[in-house]
């Protein structure tokens, strides 16, 4: 299972969007016969993938997703955070707002409070995602500015980069497009230095 986790993310790196999902399925039967709550959570993020597909929801993820949530129970752990989180962004376009959000907010929450940076940037990622609404643009610059704060202390240029293209897309929408040449300076910057 470990295996086909690292060939799922190898693939997935690589661009083989179809190989991975199917990889990360193949894990995720291990799991289950393994009766291994944390495999299968570890599969079904490498099945959801990084981001939702857009103007739909996959109902194959959000069941993935609610299966491992499941299996985990209520352990508070990185990978409970990173599930819901990515759960969150899944049901983006599902027509439910308030789960969503309560989601999303369940994660950052748990991520604060085990204290781990890398699963706090991943899960504030997803949070400014899910609030993605006119109404909550003040919000999601705090939550910008924060990921990449975050994404800077543990040393993650790409979330990093993230935060700075979230920051961009804020300050745009409030009409500050000083603000946001600036921002896009900044993040030219760190996106050449990543190549």
């Amino acid at each position: 299972a470990d295996l086909l986790l690292a060939l799922g993310a190898s693939e997935d790196y690589a661009g083989m969007e179809v190989e991975a999902r199917g990889t990360f399925a193949s894990a995720a039967d291990t799991a289950r016969a393994l009766g291994d709550g944390a495999l299968l959570g570890r599969a079904a993020l490498g099945f959801a993938g990084q981001w939702s597909i857009l103007g739909r929801v996959d109902a194959a993820r959000v069941a993935m997703l609610e299966e491992a949530l499941a299996a985990l129970g209520n352990v508070e752990s990185p990978l409970r955070a990173r599930l819901l989180a990515r759960l969150a962004l899944e049901l983006y376009y599902s027509g439910e707002p308030e789960r969503r959000l309560t989601l999303s907010e369940e994660a950052v929450e748990l991520a604060r409070r085990l204290g781990d940076p890398r699963t706090l940037a991943t899960c504030l990622d997803a949070r400014h995602y899910a609030l993605w609404r006119p109404e909550n643009v003040n919000e999601r610059l705090e939550v910008a500015s924060e990921l990449r704060r975050v994404a800077e202390q543990t040393g993650d240029p790409e979330l990093e980069l993230e935060g700075a293209g979230w920051t961009v897309v804020d300050l745009l929408e409030l009409g500050d497009v000083q603000g946001a040449d600036i921002q896009i300076a900044a993040a030219s910057k760190l996106a050449e230095a990543l190549q």
